[in-house]
């Protein structure tokens, strides 16, 4: 996002409160100052007016850098969502209906580490003659541990989306050497898995 910013600039907008607060687009704001950013421009509204950002610069049908921004946009919005658990479990534990936003039972119960599973929903892996590899199979249960072996690990998350349907668990192949460094108490080299 911040590279984007740098080459392409901004195609929409953040959201704040009265008093500044970013309601929407953190990640934005963050690569805007990673990148540089020191102008801005505040439009009051009180919800009831749609801002449009009009970019004189570009055209779309003429111009690789609109088309870019255009892929960069969505993308970015595809790829770039990580929820906060802590503060989605704040909301919900106050007045914030989750299920407005159109979260499912399932997925609040994957965030917040509520699901149940069973020893028999835990999926064997299938032996091959003359296997060349020894397997560790880690399942996780809750989205904190999860969430705790991908920092450790540097695993980068992502989300997959099939169709319609959201895909929750993503399986990951580790080198042994990283997590065996892990557990060590050494530092892993930086690898994106």
């Amino acid at each position: 996002m911040e590279s984007s910013i740098r080459d392409n600039g901004f195609g929409r907008p953040i959201v704040v409160d009265k008093f500044r607060r970013v309601i929407g687009g953190n990640k934005t704001l963050k690569a805007a100052q990673a990148a540089g950013v020191t102008k801005i421009k505040y439009v009051k509204t009180r919800g009831d007016t749609l801002i449009v950002h009009q970019r004189e610069d570009l055209d779309l049908l003429k111009d690789p850098k609109a088309k870019q921004l255009a892929v960069v946009d969505n993308r970015s919005s595809e790829v770039g969502l990580e929820w906060s658990t802590p503060v989605l479990q704040a909301y919900a534990n106050s007045d914030v209906d989750l299920k407005k936003a159109g979260f499912t039972e399932a997925e609040l119960a994957s965030l917040f580490g509520t699901e149940e599973t069973h020893a028999d929903s835990i999926p064997e892996m299938e032996l091959r003659p003359f296997e060349h590899h020894d397997y560790l199979v880690v399942v996780f249960t809750n989205s904190q541990d999860w969430a705790q072996a991908c920092e450790l690990l540097n695993i980068q998350r992502e989300a997959a989306t099939v169709g319609s349907a959201r895909k929750i668990g993503l399986g990951r192949v580790v080198p042994a050497e990283r997590l065996l460094a892990v557990v060590a108490g050494a530092k892993p080299a930086r690898k994106r898995s």
